[in-house]
């Protein structure tokens, strides 16, 4: 800092304010940096020893680690995708289907035409329809996906002979929030739900035939058979 004359007075020294916005960005960063490499590890440590007892109950723990693998891989998904704001961009909606559905075995039916182009959030949409595969494939041995269009928005169905998801999940997912009387068991839904969101469409959920989830995304579609 100087004077009129440009004599030097002194040093001004400007710290940034560190907001709790900034804060909580951080501490949320550490928790899922911990979330998806701690636990991750210690689920692997479990199952490995789990895997060398042949019983039953083992099989049950198995079952319950797998099922907390999964909920830890859905918090850090929703976690990105909640904490950034994409641009909306041409995305082959067609192949997003095939590549969510190739990752299974058995193979599930695909009726979709070759391409099929919308402009959306492509990490969004990407999680949505993994999500709701996935939740298929896990609760149903018959599956089934289609992708239609019309000339303002295509539509993605999965459907599948599962009892249908229950009600106390639905509730849930309708009031946009859990509450101790009403929840899920789970983030799988959760995360179809927000994702979908995020690119701008719309899910809905028919459990009266087994249980076909609805995927709309909005826009004029782009086509090849």
């Amino acid at each position: 800092m100087t004077d009129r004359s440009d004599r030097h007075l002194g040093t001004v020294v400007s710290l940034r304010e560190v907001t709790e916005r900034e804060l909580r960005k951080e501490r949320l960063a550490v928790l899922n940096r911990v979330l998806r490499h701690n636990l991750r590890n210690q689920l692997d440590v479990f199952n490995a020893h789990l895997d060398a007892i042949d019983d039953d109950h083992a099989d049950t723990a198995i079952e319950t680690s797998d099922r907390i693998a999964r909920m830890s891989d859905h918090a850090r998904t929703i976690d990105q995708l909640l904490s950034e704001m994409r641009e909306h961009v041409p995305v082959d909606v067609a192949k997003l289907l095939r590549d969510a559905v190739s990752a299974h075995d058995p193979p599930v039916a695909v009726d979709a035409p070759e391409s099929l182009v919308v402009q959306t959030d492509r990490a969004a949409l990407e999680a949505a329809i993994e999500s709701a595969v996935d939740n298929a494939v896990t609760h149903a041995t018959d599956v089934t996906v289609s992708l239609q269009l019309t000339p303002d928005r295509c539509e993605l169905q999965v459907l599948d002979d599962s009892p249908g998801i229950p009600e106390l999940e639905l509730s849930a997912l309708e009031a946009g929030s859990e509450t101790p009387l009403q929840h899920g068991t789970g983030l799988g839904l959760w995360q179809l739900t927000w994702a979908t969101r995020n690119s701008g469409g719309e899910v809905s959920f028919d459990t009266s035939d087994g249980t076909t989830v609805t995927i709309s995304v909005p826009g004029a579609p782009s086509v090849r058979e």
